[in-house]
């Protein structure tokens, strides 16, 4: 797992999809900062060499390439090829998030809870994160299942809501509420 630092140093490093390095000697200093895992400077410097303004790209889609570099291993390979698919991850839920009013704080909770299946868990059911994600209410999953297109009168909406509800009457009674997981 990337630490909070590092993925803060993502998300401000890519930011948007067009955003980043675009010279030699950014391209170096980004992949040298130690936000992807097994690249110092005499690697990055090595990868700018061998693949120029290309690197990402050949990071995104021909990775299996990063092991023609001379002195890099199968190992180190790996590592970097995984680290940079995280940072990816990470980055393309913020980019659908922020599309549906979600701060880039509170995506790397989300990130942080469900991982890679965090796009497909919110598009299933958004309300889930009113359960699953601190600092996220009814209202935020609301408004991202509007934009997601749900029904306001969707049984996952309904059923939402009334766990909602009975939620604040625990303190008084108590109430059960089936998973917000379950199917009806």
């Amino acid at each position: 797992m990337v630490p909070r630092q590092e993925i803060r140093q993502a998300i401000q490093s890519i930011g948007h999809k067009n955003q980043g390095p675009t010279n030699a000697y950014g391209i170096e200093k980004y992949l040298s900062s130690g936000i992807i895992k097994g690249i110092r400077e005499s690697t990055a410097r090595k990868l700018v060499k061998a693949f120029g303004k290309n690197v990402f790209d050949v990071f995104d889609n021909n990775p299996e390439r990063i092991l023609t570099v001379d002195g890099i291993t199968k190992k180190q390979a790996e590592r970097i090829i995984n680290s940079w698919a995280e940072l990816r991850s990470i980055r393309t839920l913020i980019e659908f998030l922020c599309e549906h009013g979600i701060t880039p704080a509170q995506a790397l909770r989300i990130h942080r809870r469900y991982h890679n299946e965090a796009i497909d868990k919110i598009k299933n059911n958004p309300y889930g994160l009113v359960y699953d994600i601190r600092g996220i209410g009814f209202a935020t999953a609301d408004r991202i299942a509007q934009s997601l297109g749900i029904d306001r009168n969707s049984p996952l909406r309904a059923r939402a809501g009334s766990c909602l509800y009975s939620s604040k009457l625990r303190m008084t009674a108590t109430v059960a509420c089936p998973s917000m997981n379950s199917s009806l």
